[in-house]
């Protein structure tokens, strides 16, 4: 229900009136006796919600107005912050977001625009307090909706699919001439989990947990995201059972069929396996992190190792890196190009950390008294733990000591890495593209910490899914935000997407007696820095505002 959060009203007297504990207020004219019910039973109405911060007013709704006659005024701020709405709107609009949202949801595609620039505004995700937000936020809408309304529109993303896939095809298609430069990168797959408590959720199953490990039912999602900007492409919602290498062939097939038929795709060790690698054919190349057990590491490390290391004619300059490439390897039950590198700063990072794991060990074993065989297997290899006679000075059977011999076995292959690919090209295109995948797990940080979406409590499948769409389509907008005010990031150190999106707020606008807007204050110097990455000015700030739907 839609409460008049302008307007604040006196609680009804206390002789007429029910507060639940979530704060919503009942009014009742008649109270009886039901004699076939055996109970009292009463005539109440919803009629507002108790405002938060005084608990002798209430917001009124609709009914209140049909009860007491009194006029319901519009459900907005005099003055509204705007700011941050028309930069994420050029945002939305410049990187084609915008159109592939119009073309697929013609009939819902401002609320579902109006909910993403909460989301991100907000840094939330929770539909009660959308209207909260909206009455001192524009969202693109002369007053904000309800979260009733809002379940509404989970549900029909939910069930119009082709809608959903709609949008991701188009906007692939045409993100590319939105961003020449992403033509030539590489795209990162990577996917997460959630936990949930929700038992109507069909994707929620108990797994392989990530992150936190509680012990309840998990949904996992994939998601593609362009190296270049950390803007993704695709997602996909799948059971919390299945292994991400094991969904991998199904995702491939999802995004041929959606018309991708070029990528180069980055993965990390967690793909690495024979069926994730045969799914890629003609038009799709991989690159993968290879976990060091695996025969082609241990093969490219023995085989090259000696002869990259600080050696100058392997030295990548723009990674700083020492790298090389046999071509034709048998990995994953195929041939396939290995590259090793050799990354110096990050050997030494590996060799301190090697010797602190391995005092630590010995630390703990230390404060252990007995001898036993499990205690001898469980700390080896690093430590060497043999049977002794019982001295009542240390009061153990035992003596430990660090094994040299694995400790240096550790520290020979510290910096070490190899990447399996069927890409033909050269060691510097595969290691800056390995590096960059950083931006695929920034991308996931911010839809489960800054959109509040760490732990799923949706109550079914629909919302689950809608409230996911909403995550996706706000972070191809954040990140494409994100990406237009990127000269301002670099040369700012203290400037981030949420700083510079907090002093666009402080932009507002007024409403006029005509019913249109006008801004309120003058820009100040760091807002015309930002607006000026989306061709505006004070001038056609005016006319922009001037034009918006109230």
């Amino acid at each position: 229900m839609m409460y008049n959060l302008q307007k604040r009203v006196d609680l009804p007297q206390k002789e007429n009136r029910i507060i639940l504990k979530n704060g919503y207020v009942y009014y009742y004219t008649d109270m009886h006796w039901d004699a076939e019910k055996k109970k009292t039973v009463d005539n109440r109405k919803p009629v507002g919600k108790v405002c938060p911060d005084d608990n002798l007013k209430m917001f009124p709704n609709e009914n209140w107005k049909e009860l007491m006659g009194e006029e319901t005024p519009e459900r907005t701020a005099k003055h509204m912050n705007v700011g941050s709405y028309i930069c994420l709107y050029k945002s939305a609009g410049k990187i084609g977001c915008l159109k592939a949202l119009q073309e697929s949801f013609p009939n819902l595609w401002d609320k579902i625009f109006a909910l993403c620039v909460y989301v991100i505004d907000a840094k939330s995700s929770a539909a009660q307090l959308f209207p909260y937000w909206g009455f001192h936020n524009y969202c693109g809408r002369s007053k904000p909706f309800s979260d009733s309304t809002i379940s509404e529109v989970f549900r029909v993303i939910s069930e119009d699919d082709w809608a959903v896939d709609n949008f991701m095809q188009y906007f692939g298609r045409n993100y590319p001439e939105a961003i020449p430069e992403a033509k030539e990168t590489a795209v990162a797959l990577d996917s997460t989990n959630r936990n949930t408590t929700c038992k109507n959720n069909k994707y929620a199953q108990h797994g392989k947990q990530k992150v936190k490990k509680s012990g309840i039912p998990q949904v996992n999602t994939a998601i593609i995201v362009d190296e270049l900007t950390g803007i993704p492409i695709y997602y996909e919602n799948f059971f919390g059972s299945v292994l991400d290498k094991t969904e991998t062939p199904v995702t491939i097939e999802k995004v041929k069929e959606l018309g991708f038929q070029k990528l180069f795709i980055a993965m990390d060790s967690g793909y690495a396996s024979a069926e994730c690698m045969t799914s890629f054919d003609d038009g799709y190349e991989f690159s993968v992190m290879t976990p060091e057990s695996y025969q082609v590491v241990k093969y490219m490390i023995r085989t090259y190792a000696k002869q990259i290391i600080h050696n100058e004619k392997y030295y990548i300059r723009d990674e700083k890196v020492y790298g090389i490439c046999e071509k034709g390897v048998n990995a994953f039950s195929g041939k396939y190009n290995a590259y090793l590198f050799y990354d110096s700063k990050r050997g030494q990072q590996e060799i301190d950390s090697i010797h602190e794991k391995a005092s630590a060990i010995l630390n703990t074993v230390w404060k252990r008294k007995r001898f036993s065989e499990s205690l001898q297997k469980k700390y080896a290899p690093f430590i060497t733990i043999t049977k002794t006679e019982y001295n009542p000075k240390t009061k153990r059977n035992f003596d430990a000591e660090i094994n040299s011999d694995a400790v240096q076995k550790e520290i020979d292959n510290a910096g070490l890495f190899v990447v399996v690919s069927n890409s033909d090209s050269t060691p510097g295109r595969i290691i800056k593209i390995t590096r960059m995948r950083d931006k695929n797990e920034k991308g996931f940080e911010r839809i489960k910490t800054l959109f509040d979406m760490m732990a799923s409590d949706t109550h079914s499948t629909a919302t689950y899914e809608g409230k996911m769409f909403i995550g996706f389509v706000s972070l191809i907008i954040c990140e494409a935000y994100r990406w237009y005010i990127r000269d301002i990031l670099k040369t700012e150190s203290s400037a981030t997407a949420e700083t510079t999106l907090s002093e666009l707020r402080n932009y507002q606008m007024m409403k006029k007696n005509d019913g249109t807007y006008m801004p309120v204050y003058a820009l100040s110097r760091k807002q015309k820095e930002l607006f000026s990455c989306f061709g505006l000015d004070q001038q056609s700030l005016r006319e922009f505002i001037n034009e918006l739907p109230h």
